[in-house]
């Protein structure tokens, strides 16, 4: 199990099995009270389609954490240089 620094609990890492899958665009779609479907979704601009490639029910809850993770980890991914970053 791997560790993130702030994820608080050990995290189950199965990346190994399936390969990963390359998406470029999402949306979060409602679905009922407070649930909703966030889509992540391969674009081709040649062929201006796309196909979702994977499909996450969400709550509220969960869509502001991803909101504040994504804000703080994309202005720490765009401060640092390249060749510092560990995976």
């Amino acid at each position: 199990m791997g560790k993130d620094h702030r994820v608080l609990c050990p995290v189950e890492d199965r990346t190994q099995e399936q390969p990963a899958l390359e998406v470029n665009a999402f949306r979060i779609l409602p679905e009922i009270g407070d649930s909703f479907f966030l889509d992540f979704i391969h674009y081709c601009p040649a062929t201006r389609s796309g196909v979702v490639v994977e499909r996450l029910r969400m709550h509220r809850e969960g869509l502001e954490a991803v909101r504040a993770r994504l804000v703080t980890d994309v202005v720490e991914i765009l401060t640092t240089d390249p060749k510092q970053m560990v995976n």
